[in-house]
């Protein structure tokens, strides 16, 4: 196959990619409203008009005769769209969203703009061209693209591998089916940059096109930017409770951090190791479950600490009845049980202060001359000894002034005396 029937057929290659492409692009553009499908979709514009204006170039498609590298031009504007996208993407990807500030991306805009109207003003400096149309050899600003452009994807490829290595084991395929598609992209833009003279095609579109298949088929079918993958360190990470996730062989596939720190277990010896040995009364709660959905025990932590945790059980499904696995939830009610605690100890005081207290109740029979009372036994006895042994209450003798008048008269004037005064 000589090289112009090479040429031919990978035109029409570029024509056939752009129709996957813009597939991609409609099938991204339903979930355009989930985090990181927006550099995604830029990136795949990016993608298509890189390929639309190459794929026309290699085609000789009918162009101003003014213009003899129109659509040589036009591909660059597609170009510089890809490495800040990938880029921009990948630290939505690996959670870095603090660091994509809107200046930031001001910031990225600054090169592509600059990159491009060095390439439509080319003929008045050839700081593009360079001498290209003698040895094939292009200008200082064409490799000062490719350096920037390399700078951004060897930075998103530092943020994937560090994603990978964080990643928790039941996230680390995805990680690192991610993280592989950059060299991808990278060989073919060697083979563009190596053969150069001989061939003068160009492969890279292809290789990013093939990063953008993968982006695509991992990111819509496995649900990366999805609340479980993206918002994981947000939603399982940072909450008080502690979270634990088994296979339906109860072997543990992940655990938040809260859940370590309760159980005092290391997620990378704790990955694949059965529930009953890194879950305490795993074996009493397996019991109480019986089936049910729903499974509630409470148990002690002993440590500097005394700590009371409820571990809730419950039973994740796949299908109706098709079980997915369990989810094992942790809560400190350690406050709760100190209050119950001291809620208890108060009431046992106050019935203990109720038994205590004496009180008299019903019809007390009463002698109506001498105003002695009859006890329970059927025995008189004086009114304050009654009393006395019935309350708490204590009696101290005086005499009132009609008694003391009756049967002492002779202390009564003085009395009267003394109130005069």
């Amino acid at each position: 196959m000589n090289a112009e029937t090479f040429a031919t057929i990978y035109t029409v290659f570029l024509f056939v990619s752009i129709i996957i492409a813009s597939l991609m692009f409609v099938f991204a553009w339903r979930d355009r409203h989930n985090t990181g499908m927006m550099p995604f979709m830029v990136l795949i514009i990016g993608e298509i008009l890189w390929m639309l204006f190459y794929a026309l170039q290699e085609s000789d498609f009918i162009h101003p005769a003014s213009q003899p590298y129109l659509w040589s031009k036009l591909t660059y504007l597609g170009i510089v769209m890809v490495p800040a996208s990938f880029l921009v993407w990948s630290a939505s990807f690996t959670h870095h969203y603090d660091r994509v500030t809107p200046f930031i991306i001001s910031l990225l805009f600054i090169e592509p703009i600059l990159f491009n109207i060095v390439i439509w003003t080319d003929p008045w400096h050839g700081w593009f061209s360079g001498t290209f149309t003698t040895n094939g050899q292009l200008g200082i600003a064409f490799w000062i693209h490719t350096l920037y452009s390399y700078t951004l994807l060897f930075i998103g490829a530092i943020m994937q591998v560090l994603h990978f290595l964080r990643a928790q084991p039941n996230y680390r395929l995805q990680a690192f089916v991610v993280m592989m598609s950059l060299p991808i992209s990278s060989v073919f833009n060697l083979i563009s940059l190596a053969y150069l003279e001989e061939l003068k095609l160009d492969f890279s579109p292809v290789g990013f096109l093939v990063v953008g298949a993968i982006m695509s088929y991992v990111q819509l079918r496995h649900r990366l930017f999805d609340i479980l993958p993206v918002a994981r360190h947000k939603v399982m990470d940072e909450i008080l409770d502690g979270v634990v996730v088994l296979d339906n062989e109860d072997r543990i596939i992940d655990m938040n951090p809260a859940a370590r720190r309760m159980l005092g277990a290391d997620m990378k010896t704790s990955h694949g190791q059965l529930a009953e040995k890194a879950i305490p009364v795993w074996d009493e709660l397996t019991r109480n479950s019986s089936g049910q959905e729903n499974s509630t025990i409470d148990f002690i932590i002993e440590g500097d600490v005394r700590r009371h945790i409820a571990l809730t059980l419950s039973i994740m499904f796949k299908k109706r009845t098709k079980s997915g696995g369990k989810l094992i939830l942790l809560r400190d009610i350690t406050d709760r049980k100190k209050a119950e605690e001291e809620l208890k100890t108060l009431i046992t005081n106050l019935q203990n202060a109720l038994i205590e207290i004496k009180t008299l109740k019903g019809i007390v029979p009463i002698c109506a001359n001498f105003k002695k009372i009859r006890d329970d036994e059927g025995f008189w006895e004086q009114v304050e000894a009654y009393v006395s042994k019935h309350t708490d209450a204590q009696f101290s003798h005086s005499i009132c002034p009609d008694c003391l008048e009756k049967l002492y008269p002779e202390y009564q004037d003085e009395r009267r005396d003394d109130l005069k005064q």
